[in-house]
């Protein structure tokens, strides 16, 4: 009993942590790699400057090494990698930035190796969520405070403006990113719109197939959505799909993408699960719609062979059957890609 209590705390633990990352996992393992090379390959080049006599040489040799083998293998294996391990990879970034600085002291050199906290706020800024980010600031700021502050009041004034640098470049990033995102954001649900989702979905084919992995994509289509629309009007069709929003987003799992591809009709991403644990789990989506209101759906997953273009047929044609065959249902997809046709209203 302990043991499956503990497991499950740990699990509870794994999915809020999944949940403060935002990036796709290929962007973050891209600019968290490049961040860790960055840092390794400008330590490997302390040997070339002559250095205060305090300076410890070997040991930020070291330190760059690893830095530089982590940068690396987020680059080749990145992508890999659970969201959760983002944070591990920048908790080790800010040890390794503070470990280097205690190494160098307050030289030229220990404040230069200081400047690298600012990398753990472009990384975060512009892969985690504003509470993920601001507790990763928070962080290095106290690291950066500790590290200098105790050795000299020139070592407080590096602090105060290292500290300083780092949560603007945490903000700017952050609200940089935000302002590029909005154009991938349907503006009433705040959900990724078409635009994102072709992205996204490429990005979750092509990572099925490197991994071998299951993927599943779901089409739902709200049911007699045109008549909400004509006699209750276009605000409670608003108030409708929102609902449904709120409804579906609660089910989901992190890695799941839930979007709106127009008008009534959303999307859901499912890495991870095959063809039968996706269609009950759209299934839990269509047992939660409002009071009133119901769903069809059809449920694809990634077969050997298979384009996305292919993928998405076959889904297409399974929500035309649940339309065609009395609405409110799932209905897995064909095998093979059938030809186009129209989904009833």
């Amino acid at each position: 009993m302990q043991q499956q209590a503990t497991s499950s705390g740990g699990a509870r633990i794994a999915a809020a942590l999944n949940g403060t990352v935002v990036a796709a996992p290929d962007f973050s393992a891209v600019l968290t790699g490049t961040v860790f090379c960055a840092g390794g390959g400008l330590g490997l080049l302390i040997p070339l400057f002559p250095q205060a006599e305090r300076v410890q040489e070997g040991g930020l040799l070291v330190l760059a090494v690893l830095a530089l083998l982590v940068g690396l293998g987020m680059l080749r294996w990145g992508r890999l990698l659970p969201p959760w391990a983002t944070h591990v990879v920048l908790l080790t970034g800010t040890v390794s930035v503070t470990m280097a600085v205690a190494l160098a002291g307050v030289t030229p050199t220990g404040v230069a190796l200081a400047s690298f906290y600012v990398f753990t706020a472009l990384d975060a800024g512009m892969c985690l969520t504003r509470a993920a980010t601001a507790c990763h600031v928070v962080l290095a700021v106290l690291a950066c405070a500790a590290a200098l502050i105790p050795q000299s009041a020139t070592g407080a004034y590096a602090a105060l403006v290292i500290s300083g640098t780092t949560v603007v470049v945490a903000l700017g990033s952050g609200w940089l990113l935000r302002v590029a995102a909005s154009a991938d954001a349907d503006p009433l649900t705040g959900l990724p719109n078409r635009r994102r989702l072709d992205v996204v979905l490429q990005s979750a084919v092509d990572r099925a197939r490197r991994t071998r992995s299951p993927l599943s994509v779901a089409l739902l289509d709200l049911d007699n959505f045109k008549v909400v629309n004509d006699t209750l009007g276009h605000d409670e069709g608003d108030r409708l799909l929102l609902s449904v929003t709120h409804a579906w987003m609660s089910q989901l799992s992190p890695g799941d993408l839930l979007a709106r591809q127009g008008g009534d009709e959303f999307v859901v991403v499912l890495p991870g699960s095959d063809r039968a644990e996706a269609l009950a789990r759209v299934e839990r989506l269509l047992a939660a719609m409002p009071a009133g209101s119901t769903c069809s759906a059809g449920v694809g997953d990634l077969r050997d062979g298979d384009s996305l273009s292919g993928l998405m047929r076959r889904t297409d044609a399974a929500l035309y059957e649940a339309k065609r065959t009395g609405r409110n249902r799932a209905v897995p997809a064909p095998l093979s890609a059938p030809a186009p046709a129209p989904v009833p209203a």
